[in-house]
C-alpha cells in the first residue's frame, strides 16, 4: 500500500509541476509583455486621414433626347401607280456611348437596341424608298467636377457626354 501511495503522490507532484510551468509565464515573456504595452508620450497633434479625399460631382447638366441617323435595313423599292410593301432583310444594332471624362460618376448606357428581320411596311404610290431604322438616345452632358471633400473646392473639371439607348423606330427613307 505504501508503494501505491508513493506512486500516486509522485504522479501528483509531477502533474502539479507541469501545470505550474505551463500557466506561470517566464520572466522573459513578462518583460516583453510590459514593453509592448508601454504607452508612448502623446504629441497632441490630430492628423485627419480620409479614405477618399475627393468626390466627383456632376455640374451644368443638360438632359435631352436625340435621334440617330437612319441605317438601311432593306433594298430599294420603287413604286409607280400602285402601292407596295417593303420588308427588312438585315439587322442593325446600336449601343450607348460615352465621350469625355466620367471617372467617379454613376451612369448607364442602356441596353443594345437591334432591329429585326421581316418587319414589313406599306409603301405609297409614286415613291422610291428604302426602309431605315434609327434609335432614340437619352443624352446627358455636363461637367465632371473633382472636389476636395475637406475644403469643398473644385480640383479639376472635365466635360462629358453620355448617350443611353432607349428604343428604335422603322421609317421609309426616300432615295
Amino acid at each position: 500500500m505504501k508503494g501505491t501511495l508513493n506512486k500516486k503522490l509522485s504522479g501528483l507532484v509531477i502533474t502539479s509541476i507541469l501545470a505550474t510551468s505551463i500557466f506561470i509565464p517566464h520572466e522573459n515573456s513578462i518583460a516583453s509583455a510590459v514593453s509592448t504595452t508601454a504607452i508612448e508620450k502623446s504629441t497632441n497633434v490630430a492628423d485627419a486621414k480620409f479614405v477618399n479625399d475627393y468626390r466627383n460631382v456632376k455640374k451644368k447638366v443638360k438632359k435631352y433626347n436625340e435621334w440617330s441617323k437612319f441605317k438601311r435595313v432593306s433594298d430599294d423599292l420603287k413604286t409607280k401607280n400602285h402601292t407596295g410593301s417593303i420588308t427588312s432583310d438585315r439587322t442593325v444594332s446600336w449601343s450607348g456611348s460615352v465621350t469625355g471624362d466620367v471617372k467617379g460618376l454613376d451612369y448607364s448606357l442602356g441596353k443594345t437596341v437591334t432591329s429585326s428581320v421581316n418587319y414589313t411596311m406599306n409603301v405609297p404610290k409614286y415613291t422610291n424608298v428604302y426602309m431605315g431604322y434609327r434609335v432614340k438616345y437619352a443624352v446627358e452632358e455636363g461637367e465632371n467636377h473633382r472636389i476636395d471633400i475637406v475644403t469643398g473646392k473644385t480640383i479639376s473639371k472635365k466635360k462629358y457626354k453620355i448617350k443611353k439607348t432607349m428604343n428604335g423606330q422603322y421609317q421609309l427613307v426616300e432615295n
